[in-house]
């Protein structure tokens, strides 16, 4: 009876945790891919520049990302 409250509590634990993280996604983000999977399906642009786009998009995500921190770090201080 114990391992099927455990596994039980696991698992309402783990689906919690899941729609946390599906509350936190971004909607544009989602939206983006599905338009750059659309367009890599039918073929109107191809890996290579797909992959630079993508690339691309990481970099600005990962500088926002240390601007933010650089900025509340300014506040704090």
């Amino acid at each position: 009876m114990t391992v099927v409250y455990i596994s039980d509590k696991a698992a309402s634990h783990q689906a919690k945790q899941w729609e946390e993280y599906r509350a936190n996604v971004n909607p544009l983000f989602i939206s983006l891919a599905f338009l750059f999977s659309t367009l890599y399906a039918t073929g109107i642009i191809n890996f290579i520049a797909l992959s630079y786009l993508i690339g691309f998009i990481a970099f600005v995500k990962i500088f926002c990302s240390l601007k933010v921190k650089e900025f509340k770090k300014v506040q704090k201080g």
